[in-house]
């Protein structure tokens, strides 16, 4: 079964190719055996980005390279090779690490949601400080909580 990262204990990626052109990352986020992730919609570049450009290189600016779920996997070379990995282990060559603290939150309904697909629910929430690195900064229904 494609999905069973998606039932790990929290902090496994979950892989998968979406539009048959897109791989995404998700970090499971329930516990053990209950189905949740998150997808990884953007991302802040700290280093690497003359390798990020390289595999990326339609990306004109810093703030084009991981502004989407799909450029953030292709910038990180992320792939189904990625699956299953454990995001919270320091040793991992993909891991989440702890950052600065976050200001502002903005909340919002997810981009490409369907209408009556809970098209209208709060999905998405972004870091207030750093519209420059996010996709789709200025949708409407963003706000401050």
């Amino acid at each position: 079964m494609k999905n069973m990262a998606l039932y790990a204990r929290p902090g496994v990626a979950y892989v998968y190719f979406a539009y048959g052109n897109h791989w995404m990352l998700n970090v499971v986020a329930h516990p053990e055996g209950e189905a949740s992730a998150l997808l990884i919609r953007a991302a802040r570049p700290l280093s690497g980005q003359a390798e990020m450009f390289a595999r990326r290189p339609k990306a004109r600016r810093e703030e084009d390279l991981l502004s989407g779920p799909g450029k953030l996997c292709a910038a990180f070379g992320i792939t189904s090779e990625q699956n299953m990995t454990d995001l919270l282990d320091p040793s991992s060559e993909l891991r989440l690490e702890l950052g600065l603290p976050v200001a502002s939150v903005l909340v919002g309904r997810r981009v490409g949601i369907a209408v009556g697909k809970a098209h209208d629910y709060p999905w998405r929430f972004v870091d207030g400080e750093s519209l420059a690195w996010v996709s789709r900064p200025n949708v409407p229904s963003l706000e401050r909580r």
